[in-house]
C-alpha cells in the first residue's frame, strides 16, 4: 500500500513537471519579451 502511494505521488510530480515545462514553453513562445518576469509569475502561480 505504501509503495502504491509513493508511486502515485511520483506520477503526480512527473505530470506537474511536464505541465510546468509546457507552460514555460508557452510563455517563452508567446511572450518571449517578458523574459525573467515570466518565470517569477510562473513560480508564484505554481
Amino acid at each position: 500500500m505504501l509503495s502504491d502511494l509513493r508511486f502515485s505521488e511520483d506520477n503526480v510530480r512527473v505530470r506537474r513537471d511536464l505541465l510546468v515545462k509546457f507552460v514555460v514553453n508557452l510563455i517563452e513562445g508567446s511572450m518571449g519579451y517578458v523574459g525573467g518576469n515570466g518565470y517569477l509569475v510562473l513560480l508564484n502561480v505554481v
